[in-house]
């Protein structure tokens, strides 16, 4: 004898109550990390964006309503892997500090918890909807010096084309009215995400064909760069003939999201022309799918909400390991005396324990900076955007390398800047000392405290610049400064070694 069972329109309907409670589960373990992604969104221009993402996202969902069989419901397995390995990323970016991983591995987790809870063939039909969120994530900041680039190579050729006389350094441009520096903000960082969010949304509601929404996606990339580069030269050459009277101060931001606007409503215009029927997408799917178990698996959201939310209570209340304090004394090397610490070079740091001496041998002088962290706390980290090297205003920076450096039987990894500011030239060589090793690279720096903040170790670390000047070749200070570090290298790891 077959025994039926009935699932009513409730029945079938109930994962969506399951996946409330999942996101509203979602949302308080990691509201930390969207706390921070949401005030990123409104403190700062090139993401503010951010705010409209969500109403977006959710405004595709509910074009979407029509088009779903929610008989077709089928809380899936599936997604528990890639859940718990999202969640592993998390932790380990947060104990890192780095909040665009952090924020990029939450925003993952909502396409999951509704594969989850309704199922793959649900979650196929929202696909788009919920990937679109990841323009909610601030990143995109780690290709601005290649965009910095990309805008001094288009203000020159245009200039050059024009018949301006122009020197290019770097990013700084020098015409005969003046001098330009291709700062962050002239990037175009800002009207490319804005740019790939707008046109990316726009190329989904406009067409069914894959070819012309990856067509627009491309040139929703290509064109603002290109407009920025426009811009950037239609400022300078404003710059140029009005000597130097307009498009030099803030009125040149406005200017572009004026220039921005106009060529993105262009874009567009041109796109509508090409549009395809959307009428035909408004029919649900017939397809019935099986009720089997649809009301008989709250184990697969029970296992999926300790999954979401295991490591952020293990992130919140495991034990942090004392600070260990350090001496931060240098002792004079013989042969060396004593100066004053010039205040022409100073690196910018948020560690409140800071060390600055600086010596003399004959006429060379040497400056020894060092700004140690015990512990990070949010805020003042080793590894930081916020930390500078040298200041940005005063100083240009003609080129930095990484360098390796012998020092009796210990290999120092060390990063070299030359600087100019003024007619006066100075050689900085800097690294990271964590773990009792040397990096150049703050990636590396910081991929050493993540390993000892897992292991629940000591994670603090310290930041070495040594710095002197030369008149005519760096390999006047390079010499100088090598020679220091042979005699006084060992009392500078003392230094900055925990005391046992």
């Amino acid at each position: 004898m077959q025994v039926s069972v009935m699932t009513t329109p409730t029945d079938s309907k109930r994962p969506l109550y399951w996946l409330a409670v999942a996101l509203l589960v979602w949302l308080v373990a990691y509201f930390p990390t969207l706390h921070a992604m949401v005030t990123v969104w409104l403190n700062s221009a090139t993401y503010a964006h951010g705010l409209l993402i969500v109403p977006m996202s959710l405004f595709l969902l509910w074009q979407k309503r029509n088009q779903l069989n929610w008989q077709q419901i089928q809380p899936s397995w599936l997604p528990l892997f890639p859940l718990l390995m999202l969640s592993v990323i998390w932790f380990i970016a947060n104990v890192s500090g780095i909040n665009v991983i952090q924020q990029l591995a939450v925003v993952l987790m909502i396409p999951l918890l509704v594969w989850a809870c309704l199922g793959t063939t649900i979650t196929r039909q929202i696909v788009f909807p919920l990937g679109y969120l990841l323009f909610a994530v601030p990143m995109g900041s780690g290709i601005v010096p290649y965009l910095q680039e990309i805008t001094a190579w288009f203000c020159v050729w245009g200039l050059k084309l024009v018949g301006i006389p122009v020197f290019w350094e770097g990013l700084y441009i020098t015409i005969p009215s003046g001098e330009f520096l291709v700062a962050e903000a002239c990037s175009g960082i800002r009207y490319l995400i804005a740019s790939m969010a707008l046109g990316t949304f726009y190329a989904y509601i406009s067409y069914t064909s894959l070819k012309k929404r990856l067509a627009v996606f491309a040139l929703s990339i290509i064109i603002p760069v290109i407009a920025n580069g426009i811009r950037a030269f239609g400022i300078i050459l404003i710059a140029y003939y009005s000597n130097m009277e307009y498009a030099t101060g803030a009125d040149h931001l406005l200017y572009g999201w004026v220039f921005f606007g106009i060529v993105m409503m262009l874009l567009f215009w041109l796109g509508s022309k090409f549009a395809d029927d959307m009428s035909n997408l408004t029919k649900p799917d017939q397809q019935a799918a099986s009720n089997e178990n649809v009301v008989t698996k709250p184990l697969t959201i029970l296992t999926v909400l300790v999954a979401v939310v295991l490591l952020p209570l293990w992130a919140a209340f495991k034990p942090i390991p004392a600070a260990q304090p350090v001496s931060l004394k240098v002792d004079n090397p013989a042969n060396w005396l004593s100066a004053p610490f010039s205040s022409e070079w100073t690196p910018t740091f948020s560690a409140q324990q800071q060390l600055k001496q600086a010596w003399r041998e004959g006429k060379h002088q040497l400056e020894l900076f060092i700004a140690h962290y015990p512990k990070e706390q949010e805020n003042i980290e080793l590894v930081s955007f916020a930390n500078k090297v040298f200041n940005e205003d005063s100083w240009k920076l003609l080129n930095s390398h990484a360098r390796q450096l012998q020092v009796g039987e210990t290999t120092i990894f060390l990063k070299e800047y030359q600087l100019e500011s003024h007619f006066q030239q100075r050689l900085v060589w800097s690294w990271y000392f964590v773990n009792n090793t040397t990096q150049s690279d703050q990636y590396r720096a910081k991929f050493q405290q993540t390993l000892a903040k897992v292991l629940n170790r000591p994670a603090g670390g310290s930041f070495i610049a040594l710095s002197a000047q030369f008149e005519f070749k760096p390999e006047e200070a390079r010499a100088f400064l090598l020679k220091f570090l042979q005699e006084a290298y060992p009392s500078i790891v003392a230094a900055v070694t925990p005391n046992q």
